[in-house]
């Protein structure tokens, strides 16, 4: 049952099992169009998560919990966005394959589950998930308790929003498959 969801510049969403994802890419998607000055790649994919949180939603009616439509879409992005650039190194060679759970715990909230893998080596999360700790709750930025990062280190600050948002977040021993949690209120 492989079902193409969305298509942009090169890039494909195909749910190949309910509720399972990934993202095909061809080599046209190498050299995606810029939009609005824009990697193009980054549009493709960012188009694709939004896609994938339209499917959800149609599913499951998350935009019925006051929280769903404000974060869903940016954590589902955020954590396709860094598989692509950072584990896959948007090699159309390599698939992000995504997985979600939606669980209602009652008439008043529900949780919606996100998995991400990539095909890339992993990265040391621990300073991200350090930092994040560190930075809930206070009026620091995430910037102020990180570590300094091996592998581009101005990056992170869309990882760590994301973090805040969420209920709970895991990585695998790798460091190429994240798994992050928010709890919707209706």
């Amino acid at each position: 049952m492989e079902n193409v969801i969305s298509s942009s510049n090169g890039a494909s969403m195909v749910e190949y099992e309910a509720g399972k994802f990934r993202i095909d890419k061809d080599a046209t998607f190498l050299f995606a169009d810029p939009y609005d000055g824009t990697d193009g790649r980054l549009y493709a994919i960012g188009g694709l998560a939004l896609d994938l949180y339209d499917t959800i939603n149609k599913r499951h009616n998350v935009d019925a919990y006051r929280n769903g439509s404000r974060y869903a879409p940016v954590m589902i992005s955020e954590m396709m966005t860094n598989a692509e650039i950072h584990g896959n190194k948007f090699s159309p060679e390599k698939h992000t394959w995504i997985s979600y759970r939606f669980t209602v715990n009652n008439d008043q909230s529900a949780e919606l589950e996100i998995t991400v893998r990539d095909e890339g080596s992993g990265f040391d999360y621990n300073h991200v998930k350090a930092a994040s700790e560190q930075a809930r709750g206070s009026n620091r930025t995430y910037n102020y308790y990180r570590q300094e990062a091996t592998e581009r280190p101005e990056g992170g600050n869309g990882l760590f929003g994301m973090l805040d948002r969420c209920s709970a977040a895991t990585w695998n021993d790798t460091g190429n498959e994240m798994t992050a949690a928010l709890l919707l209120k209706k």
